[in-house]
């Protein structure tokens, strides 16, 4: 092979090894939201008759522009401001797609996190949730009634919760969306100590399979013995 070829051969491999990288370097619903994002920034980049992609001397500027819009109150129906969190998120996805398609660092400027700093300031603060501690297990426990199907539901969906670690879209709707990664009935099923399904009365561990991350988790669920 002459060094011609080998050196167009090196940069179809490189450019391969990119192509694989860029497509793996987010998770699923991280490039989900990124995508939408784009499209507001599109939407809203048409509205100013901008183009969509930006370039290291409007960027800073138009960036701010968009930003203050969010936090007006656009994109949403509710015409509820964006907090500073999703603004920066949504600032994030454009820069990606930049870096991913255009092969371009956008650089924040004095300007930008000024603007940014100040609606951070100006948004409303962040609500911590506070951990679900065993004493309010059993005190939620001891007030339910089981023999009401929608109270006997109500434990089980915060035990699921508590003993298996999940976030609420990973077991439960979200309005009308259930998340591919969510639980399902097929994935769950009374156990014994050795793993195996069983009948519920020979259970003593519930077994819940995550077919999204290919792991198995096991516990023991006060109530549902």
């Amino acid at each position: 092979m002459d060094t011609e070829s080998a050196r167009s051969a090196f940069r179809r491999s490189m450019q391969l090894l990119g192509s694989l990288r860029s497509q793996n370097d987010l998770a699923n619903s991280t490039t989900t939201t990124y995508i939408r994002h784009w499209g507001q920034w599109c939407r809203f980049a048409t509205r100013m008759n901008w183009m969509r992609w930006l370039t290291p001397e409007n960027a800073s500027k138009r960036l701010a522009y968009y930003a203050t819009y969010c936090w007006i109150g656009g994109w949403n129906s509710h015409h509820i401001r964006n907090q500073h969190s999703t603004i920066k998120l949504k600032l994030a996805s454009i820069c990606w797609f930049h870096r991913r398609y255009k092969n371009l660092v956008l650089r924040t400027s004095p300007k930008l996190d000024l603007v940014l700093q100040s609606i951070k300031r100006l948004s409303a603060p962040r609500h911590k949730k506070q951990p679900l501690t065993p004493p309010f297990l059993r005190t939620l426990y001891l007030s339910l009634d089981m023999s009401k199907p929608r109270q006997h539901l109500l434990w089980g969906s915060v035990s699921i919760g508590y003993f298996f670690l999940l976030r609420r879209t990973e077991f439960l709707k979200t309005g009308k969306t259930r998340r591919l990664f969510g639980l399902k009935t097929i994935n769950a099923f009374f156990s014994d100590d050795n793993g195996k399904m069983v009948a519920r009365n020979a259970a003593t561990s519930v077994t819940i399979v995550s077919k999204e991350k290919r792991t198995t988790s096991s516990a023991a669920v006060p109530g549902e013995r």
